[in-house]
């Protein structure tokens, strides 16, 4: 079959240069990996500015954090993550001779985040009951992934060369 991105030299109408399957994963898994980084430290600053703001500063994690979880939620989540995957989508997607859109890519993250928290509320609330343990896998899975999807489709809608490098100047 040959290689793909050898279908552009020559070729000077090609403007994007073609999807790589290991980038793809890579923005993926590193999206991923960025986001509960994230989360965890976000949700770790929310947890000591409560505990300062309320002047208790011994915690019972298990009991607060259940109780903190639903506000970061709210308010922590829907910012931390589209943020966070649209950034390492961007700059892992930037590696080599290529660029993309960044508000793209952070919009199409913010419309991921959005899909997978209505997927996870309709599987939460719908009349299948699934039980807790698969709705917080189901959580975990929507909450990670959405967002990185997201990102991930709108680099690589907009992805093209960085200007002034044309396809026959990088493959040659």
């Amino acid at each position: 079959m040959g290689n793909i991105a050898s279908s552009n030299v020559g070729n000077p109408k090609a403007e994007r240069p073609p999807v790589s399957k290991g980038k793809v994963i890579g923005e993926v898994f590193a999206a991923v990996v960025a986001m509960a980084a994230a989360a965890g430290g976000s949700l770790l600053i929310f947890v000591i500015f409560l505990a300062a703001y309320s002047g208790d500063f011994a915690i019972d994690w298990m009991d607060d954090l259940a109780a903190i979880l639903p506000f970061w939620l709210l308010m922590g989540g829907p910012v931390v993550l589209p943020f966070s995957a649209a950034i390492t989508v961007y700059f892992i997607g930037r590696i080599g001779e290529q660029t993309g859109s960044f508000w793209a890519t952070l919009g199409l993250s913010i419309v991921g985040t959005i899909l997978a928290a209505s997927a996870w509320i309709v599987a939460a609330s719908s009349e299948i009951h699934v039980g807790d343990a698969t709705l917080n896998v189901l959580f975990l899975l929507c909450a990670l992934l959405g967002p990185s999807l997201g990102a991930v489709m709108g680099f690589n809608l907009t992805h093209r060369y960085k200007k002034g490098c044309s396809p026959d100047e990088i493959w040659s």
